[in-house]
């Protein structure tokens, strides 16, 4: 469904995400298909037909919401990319796609799903792309490692690099960022910022010792200039620098920001989850209320993050996939057993609601009856030290549970009290209750 995600965008696109710090917390969803799942993430965007890229460590990734296809280099195919390290890609504002590889930058052509290098004037090179940017006249600027900067210029009809003549010292760069006034600001390995202005006239700025990871525009057009230890706010214009107090952090590396539509910058940690900075703020904080069952958000590597113009919040969390915070919350809402229960460490096998609220199963046979308002009405254990692996409320009003090969019970939810209704003692015989009653099924018949 080639339109799925970006109506899904569409649909809960009317409030902006944004972070909070309270105990309201935000569902994620994880995407952790194998065909999606990374040691890297780098870089997202949207493009005007509403797909996801994902730059990624194992190939570049495009996602609908539903289908996910994979990019990756093919001998046997015409027109594949050359590597399968994608470190940025780029949806311009004319809907091209532009993808920068450990071994060229290439344009994507939607119609022949093919991609098409832009060479570069460097005999046998193709070139390590480390950042590109669109400037205001939509001229694509981008990096090569060790080598400088270039232009795409497609007067020729194909696209092809052409090097800027600056200085030399631009070989050494690693982060680019265009500016209002048709202008460049570029980062280096030793914590130096350059401002190329258009007439070609360049000025150094000694700002760190670490080099730059990358540049971000704020709402406001300033700049944020970023390295794994540090975070400064830089005026374009006059180049004024104002350092942002990450203390918090501690020794927790940044490895990448993005800026929200509302101006609230996101900030990819470590090993210590997702930060956030309010607009035009100095100091930043934990963002610990999202929340996914299957990933501990606040201990995760982020290799990066990406809030698409949608206002829906894309994580790509290295190793383990990819998380969704919409725009507009999931209905859900979190409500933690562990000071209700004192012995609960986790582990819910079954759930079955009936009108006084819902009953939640565990392992060794337990079970409790947690109310609407959220309070233990009833807390039973069946002579069983098998799991209960579903659990339904019958007809009759009864609560009916099946422990995991062993046998089938039959619990009234008023007084607890309970019947051992059937044996279970053949593993290849599966039971299931329904609204109904209960469904047995050979394992081996469809």
């Amino acid at each position: 469904m080639r339109y799925l995600l970006l109506l899904i965008n569409l649909l809960i696109s009317f409030n902006v995400y944004a972070y909070n710090t309270t105990n309201d917390v935000r569902a994620l969803r994880l995407f952790n298909d194998l065909n999606i799942v990374s040691t890297q993430y780098y870089d997202f965007c949207l493009d005007h037909s509403g797909y996801l890229w994902i730059a990624s460590s194992s190939g570049l990734v495009r996602f609908d919401g539903s289908n996910i296809e994979v990019f990756r280099h093919d001998d046997d195919v015409t027109g594949s990319i050359s590597s399968n390290t994608v470190n940025k890609v780029m949806c311009d504002s004319h809907g091209n796609i532009w993808v920068g590889t450990a071994d060229g930058l290439y344009s994507f052509d939607p119609k022949t799903e093919t991609f098409t290098l832009v060479p570069i004037p460097a005999d046998g090179l193709n070139g390590y792309i480390i950042d590109l940017t669109e400037q205001a006249d939509g001229t694509i600027v981008f990096m090569v490692s060790g080598v400088g900067l270039f232009v795409v210029d497609k007067s020729s009809g194909k696209p092809e690099g052409v090097k800027l003549g600056y200085s030399q010292e631009h070989s050494e760069m690693n982060s680019l960022i265009s500016t209002l006034d048709g202008g460049l600001i570029t980062g280096n390995h030793n914590g130096d910022l350059f401002r190329i202005w258009a007439n070609g006239n360049m000025k150094r700025y000694s700002i760190s010792h670490d080099f730059f990871i990358g540049l971000r525009k704020e709402t406001d057009e300033s700049i944020l200039a970023f390295t794994t230890h540090g975070i400064w706010r830089i005026n374009p214009s006059t180049m004024d620098t104002t350092p942002i107090d990450i203390s918090s952090l501690g020794e927790t590396p940044i490895n990448n920001i993005c800026i929200g539509k509302d101006g609230t910058v996101y900030i990819a940690t470590n090993g210590n989850g997702l930060w956030a900075m309010e607009t035009g703020g100095s100091s930043i904080q934990p963002i610990l209320n999202l929340y996914n069952p299957g990933l501990n958000i606040n201990k995760s590597n982020i290799g990066t993050v990406y809030m698409a113009p949608d206002g829906n919040l894309w994580i790509g969390c290295n190793y383990h996939g990819v998380l969704l915070a919409p725009s507009t919350p999931m209905p859900f809402k979190y409500y933690p057993l562990s000071p209700m229960l004192k012995d609960f460490h986790g582990g819910i096998s079954a759930t079955a609601a009936d009108k006084d609220g819902l009953w939640l199963a565990f392992e060794r046979g337990e079970a409790v009856h947690m109310s609407h308002n959220h309070e233990i009405l009833h807390h039973l254990r069946l002579p069983s030290d098998h799991e209960i692996r579903s659990m339904g409320i019958g007809g009759d009003g009864m609560l009916y549970a099946v422990t995991s090969n062993d046998a089938l019970w039959q619990i009234n939810p008023a007084t607890c009290t309970h019947k051992r209704l059937l044996d279970i003692n053949r593993s290849c015989i599966r039971y299931y209750t329904t609204i109904g009653g209960v469904i047995s099924r050979h394992c081996s018949s469809e």
